[in-house]
């Protein structure tokens, strides 16, 4: 009874839900808005080929990227909460030195982030980047004093207790770097590629992503012997004037 009562909800939330889509005919995917199902996709300089080249379902679009951005800003407020100084006073333990699960929320909201080309984009096309800059910053800023202030009280611990007390920093210093040098830097890069201020869709700041993740990992790219690894551009002249007139 159970089971059959559970297929007629799932029959019945999957008929409301039906009725929500929008049907278009002979569209761009990209201009249409999520929920919606595209008969005849029509997109510039692509040629579909099978199902593709018929029918596009474009899934609900998720929350706006300033509410996840809220959320990183959230997390890193709980880290900050837990700061040496509140060690040294001993109004926390060890343990909680830096919030250890907000850490790890911290980390795992960032890899989402990471991993997910529309978030970005939504954060670019928000104008959210300064609020990213802040974070970042405010996060540097935040690692300097905590080191310093280590350094000032280090007699203060046991050699158990820096160890305790480190790992949770260098976990923060982590974070700090991927969410600056893996997020940041790198808006700013795929940006300079478009050689425009924003994209026109989640799908071109995606092709452009991964194009900047090709030429970073050629720029990292590590090699050994006396043969290094490099990219050859050979350009071939018509005639000799061309030659001539390109060297004058």
């Amino acid at each position: 009874m159970e089971e059959k009562n559970s297929m007629k909800r799932a029959l019945r939330a999957f008929l409301q839900n039906a009725f929500t889509w929008r049907l278009f005919i002979g569209r761009n995917p990209d201009r249409v808005p999520g929920g919606s199902i595209v008969l005849f996709p029509v997109m510039p300089d692509v040629l579909f080929c099978g199902l593709a080249g018929i029918l596009v379902v474009k899934g609900n679009e998720g929350p706006a990227y300033g509410t996840a951005l809220e959320t990183l800003v959230r997390h890193f407020g709980r880290v900050k909460a837990n700061s040496l100084d509140k060690v040294l006073s001993l109004s926390i333990d060890l343990g909680s030195y830096l919030n250890p699960d907000a850490l790890a929320a911290f980390e795992k909201a960032l890899y989402s982030l990471k991993q997910n080309p529309d978030a970005q984009w939504r954060l670019s096309r928000e104008d959210s980047l300064a609020g990213l800059e802040d974070l970042c910053r405010d996060m540097s800023l935040f690692v300097d004093q905590e080191e310093r202030l280590f350094e000032k009280n280090a007699s203060s611990f046991t050699t158990r207790d820096m160890e305790v007390l480190f790992k949770s920093l260098v976990h923060l210093k982590d974070i700090s770097w991927g969410l600056r040098e893996d997020v940041l830097k790198n808006q700013g890069k795929i940006t300079d590629l478009t050689g425009r201020d924003m994209f026109l869709s989640s799908g071109e700041f995606e092709k452009y992503q991964r194009i900047n993740f090709t030429l970073n990992a050629l720029d990292r790219l590590e090699v050994r012997g006396r043969d290094s690894c490099g990219i050859q551009v050979a350009f071939r002249f018509g005639n000799p004037w061309e030659i001539k007139k390109l060297v004058d």
